[in-house]
């Protein structure tokens, strides 16, 4: 009897995507690695599958068992994979995967470019843990990686949970001072202007919500559902409801 090559497991795995077979798929895995020496495009394949389906466990399971197997990941992978962590919103994967794929990818001296150090932030954001998400800010930029309006978000989100709402008001400014110098690195949209409000909102900073709430309107970035909701929670905080009916 023939023994599939990489060509026959590619194969099946393609149909397993078509019909959305994924638990078949996965249980393949071990019979496929007990055959034969994965290819980087079968793992490219597998993993993609799984996290476009969003079975983001299932990725990093595929990504750790090719590693095993002296499958060679490139950054495009590794940046997949701390993403796919991220997107979990799986404790274990956010909090400890994530930051250890990050360390490996140096490790084999693959250097983190703006996709992965922006993964890595959303993570510490994620876990509330502003003071790893700025030793990382700062580490990006030693590596020269420029910032964009994605990561700023996450360092403000971080913000909130430590009540550092002037250290927000710094990062916001500061990316807007890159953001005029470079449009290449986004302009801040209605999340980030909404990490910025809760911020505030939740360190009792209500004239500087509004402030920034009136911002939003100058400068034509829309507010939705979420804007107005920070912004009565942060008055019901403080029992003025005068001001916010007015």
């Amino acid at each position: 009897m023939a023994i599939p090559n990489h060509m026959s497991w590619a194969a099946l795995f393609e149909a397993c995507d078509t019909s959305k077979e994924l638990d078949l798929a996965m249980k393949m895995v071990d019979g496929m690695l007990s055959e034969i020496q994965p290819s980087l495009s079968i793992s490219n394949r597998l993993i993609a599958m799984m996290s476009r389906n969003k079975r983001w466990k299932d990725a990093v399971a595929v990504f750790d068992k090719m590693v095993d197997r002296q499958v060679r990941m490139d950054r495009y992978k590794y940046a997949s994979m701390i993403t796919a962590c991220v997107r979990s919103k799986d404790r274990y994967l956010v909090s400890v995967k994530a930051h250890n794929l990050f360390r490996d990818m140096q490790r084999v001296s693959i250097p983190p470019g703006i996709v992965e150090y922006g993964a890595i932030i959303n993570a510490c954001a994620k876990e509330k843990n502003l003071q790893r998400a700025l030793l990382l800010f700062d580490q990006m930029q030693d590596d020269a990686v420029e910032p964009d309006v994605a990561i700023y978000t996450s360092l403000i989100k971080a913000c909130a949970h430590d009540g550092e709402w002037e250290r927000a008001l710094d990062l916001f400014d500061e990316m807007e001072q890159r953001t005029s110098a470079d449009p290449s690195l986004g302009s801040p949209s209605t999340f980030t202007y909404n990490a910025l409000i809760t911020t505030l909102t939740n360190c009792r900073q209500r004239h500087k919500a509004m402030h920034i709430f009136n911002k939003m309107s100058h400068d034509r970035v829309p507010t939705d559902r979420v804007t107005y909701d920070r912004l009565i929670q942060g008055y019901e905080v403080i029992g003025d409801w005068e001001e916010v009916l007015g």
